[in-house]
């Protein structure tokens, strides 16, 4: 699994995820999609940004949507 993000103007580079084998299921976990979107997210940021999202469970996730509003 990847992630990269992008604007009208700019994009991030590709963040791979490897999938944490103590999770659950194998699954990409919360605290991953936290640390790349602290990464690469702010990179590309813009004041008129308008941020979107997939709400796959690990984009809902408590850590990850505290940081959202925090951000915003």
């Amino acid at each position: 699994m990847f992630l990269s993000a992008f604007s009208f103007n700019n994009r991030t580079s590709l963040y791979p995820f490897i999938r944490d084998l103590k999770a659950k299921k194998g699954e990409v976990i919360a605290r991953y999609i936290l640390n790349a979107l602290q990464e690469q997210l702010l990179t590309i940021y813009e004041l008129s940004s308008i941020f979107t999202q997939n709400n796959a469970p690990t984009y809902t996730a408590r850590i990850v949507q505290d940081w959202l509003q925090e951000w915003a």
